[in-house]
């Protein structure tokens, strides 16, 4: 699943935590990609899924390489099936063991996200991160920044 984030938005961080808790790798990129970046992305990172804020950068990043994979819109209405309002409706049926066995499944080795690097440089690069990877980092944000 590759997503082009909005900044500072809420419906991110919990479409990137819902995904990641059931074993969807996260791909985020930057709003900033050309389309030709994107298009390596998406076909190194095998990304079936897109999220985008806004459809012009999904115009842009999608239309112009003829990319074939779902999209879907963050800021949709619940009544537009491309939304994630829409997916979240739908979302409400899911049996709840359904979701805790999907969740059970996912390992602390598992790859959580690839997160690739602007490419300002060059050919942007993906770091790949598992679970335990992000786990680690949290616990030493917390000896920094006590909660």
């Amino acid at each position: 699943m590759s997503v082009v984030p909005e900044l500072a938005s809420v419906k991110w961080v919990l479409l990137d935590m819902a995904a990641q808790q059931i074993g969807v790798i996260v791909v985020q990129v930057h709003v900033t990609f050309t389309a030709a970046k994107f298009a390596q992305v998406a076909q190194e990172t095998e990304a079936k899924v897109s999220f985008f804020s806004h459809e012009e950068d999904r115009k842009r990043l999608l239309g112009e390489r003829g990319l074939k994979m779902k999209s879907y819109l963050t800021h949709g209405k619940k009544s537009q099936e491309d939304s994630l309002s829409f997916l979240a409706s739908i979302a409400e049926d899911i049996e709840e063991d359904l979701l805790e066995e999907l969740r059970s499944e996912v390992d602390k080795d598992d790859l959580s996200c690839i997160l690739y690097t602007s490419g300002t440089t060059g050919v942007p690069k993906g770091v790949m991160l598992t679970h335990d990877n992000i786990v680690s980092n949290v616990k030493a944000a917390l000896t920094l920044l006590p909660i």
